[in-house]
């Protein structure tokens, strides 16, 4: 652990990440809910009011640690000289929370939404072995996957609104809203139904 490492409800977080999206919020509707189904804009509504418990949830409990925050594979390198070991770069957004936060971040940013479902049934089930195999202790799997709705809930949401609400010539890649909103909403969907 490193003891300057801040939680999801230390004040430079909170109440900062809700304010910002209680000031967007009807911006982002205005823009995005018309490519949003009823049960994604349902379940974006449901994140918007409980989103101070979400992020709240992410600092308690004993099985928290040290996450990158914007894990994708463009911030990912290999090292081909020792057996690949992966070197993890652009380290903006660290803190302390639970791993499966970078999981759910890494499957939204780094797979096409035509392959989220496979690898996110894939890459859910072997995490949680490996949870096991590192022997953590008391964290069921029902814990597990309420965090990782949680998850997908917290930084996820919370980039939508940024990038969704950023004007379109303040982007580098004017795509990126679309795309990440769609995955988004895409993999809220598929794990609550």
């Amino acid at each position: 652990m490193y003891p300057q490492l801040k939680k999801s409800n230390d004040i430079i977080f909170y109440p900062f990440y809700n304010d910002f999206i209680k000031e967007k919020y009807d911006l982002f509707k205005n823009k995005w809910f018309k490519i949003l189904n009823n049960s994604q804009i349902e379940k974006c509504e449901e994140i918007y009011i409980n989103f101070e418990k979400i992020q709240e949830r992410f600092s308690k409990g004993n099985n928290l640690t040290f996450i990158h925050g914007d894990i994708k594979s463009p911030n990912i390198f290999y090292d081909i000289e020792n057996d690949y070991e992966p070197y993890f770069i652009d380290w903006q957004h660290c803190a302390i929370g639970k791993g499966v936060q970078d999981l759910i971040f890494f499957i939204i940013e780094s797979f096409d939404i035509t392959n989220i479902k496979s690898i996110f049934k894939l890459v859910k089930e072997y995490y949680y072995l490996k949870i096991i195999e590192y022997k953590i202790s008391n964290y069921s799997y029902e814990e597990y996957e309420a965090d990782i709705y949680d998850a997908i809930c917290y930084i996820p949401f919370f980039t939508s609104i940024w990038f969704g609400t950023t004007h379109q010539d303040e982007l580098i890649d004017k795509n990126f809203p679309y795309f990440f909103i769609s995955k988004l909403f895409y993999l809220i969907e598929l794990i609550k139904t």
